[in-house]
């Protein structure tokens, strides 16, 4: 492809993210002001910190582009181009998470903390390759932030 017809499909590019980030944006921000409200309310509903949220969201868009990538074809209704424009705007709400945070005065996880039952241990580590490690005793929620006290079978699991 020669520069002037890259420069324009960038360009054509560019645009269409920036359509779907302003029009996804306000069915994402349900009425809120705050563009990153579905990753904090996520996160504040399920105990998780916002990244854990935006991770999730973002992972699916990025495990169709290695489908496509691996099989050369689409599974869903959505275009290749439009996953890629999907998970190319999840990087910029991740960059703006990250700087709000930062503003807000909370720093990113060192770790991620999980509760699972103890028994499904062995199997997540299995299913997803991530190391964790298994606490052998209840913690109460000063250890593990927004956990409840002396929950048992929980997991760390390190970024």
């Amino acid at each position: 492809m020669n520069s002037k017809d890259f420069d324009k499909l960038v360009e054509g590019i560019y645009e269409e993210e920036l359509r779907i980030l302003k029009e996804k944006g306000r069915e994402y921000s349900q009425g809120d002001d705050d563009r990153l409200h579905n990753f904090k309310q996520g996160a504040k509903d399920m105990g998780l910190h916002p990244f854990n949220v935006w991770y999730i969201y973002f992972y699916k868009h990025y495990a169709s582009i290695i489908s496509y990538i691996k099989s050369g074809k689409e599974f869903s209704d959505e275009s290749i181009q439009g996953r890629i424009a999907d998970a190319r705007n999840y990087l910029l709400l991740f960059q703006a998470l990250i700087e709000d945070l930062k503003n807000e005065g909370k720093p990113a996880p060192q770790e991620m903390v999980y509760t699972i039952p103890a028994e499904l241990v062995d199997a997540a580590k299995k299913i997803s390759g991530l190391q964790f490690s298994v606490v052998p005793k209840p913690l109460d929620s000063k250890e593990l932030g927004n956990l409840g006290e002396g929950e048992e079978g929980v997991a760390g699991l390190r970024a």
